[in-house]
């Protein structure tokens, strides 16, 4: 939540510290705009919110992964009914081709993977989440070896 300073923007002191729920956050109109998009958004919104991880301020990178998540969804049905590659004919024989949309997949994997560590979707992400910070071991390591 954010609330109009003299400096711009701040977050409301209410907010600060505590994770959302589903209900407050705004479903971005990039999002709205497509049904695997929004089912997304309501399945990693609802995860999230269990976990105490969900924060207004992650409503737009959200947004995108969902959308890149719908993105996913076309292309893998697209691929599903033509194939990853097409033959084409010319002076040197027939030849396989990679499908372009085959080449946008695999790009879009590769994002995916990122947007999904970023919000803590994958099981490493989650172990970094919930690693002692730095300091806090050090001190212990400290406090044990004295």
């Amino acid at each position: 939540m954010l609330q109009g300073g003299k400096g711009g923007f701040e977050p409301k002191p209410e907010a600060q510290g505590t994770a959302q729920k589903t209900e407050e956050l705004k479903i971005p109109p990039i999002v709205r705009t497509d049904k695997d998009a929004r089912a997304a958004w309501k399945v990693v919104t609802e995860w999230l919110a269990k976990r105490d991880m969900l924060d207004g301020a992650d409503t737009y990178s959200l947004a995108i992964m969902c959308r890149q998540w719908a993105r996913y969804v076309a292309l893998m049905k697209f691929i599903d009914e033509h194939g990853e590659t097409y033959e084409v004919s010319g002076r040197h024989g027939v030849q396989q081709k990679t499908r372009p949309e085959a080449v946008q997949l695999n790009d879009l994997e590769r994002r995916m993977r990122s947007s999904f560590t970023e919000h803590g979707l994958t099981p490493m992400a989650r172990v970094r989440l919930r690693a002692p910070k730095q300091t806090d071991l050090f001190e212990e390591l400290s406090k044990a070896l004295s």
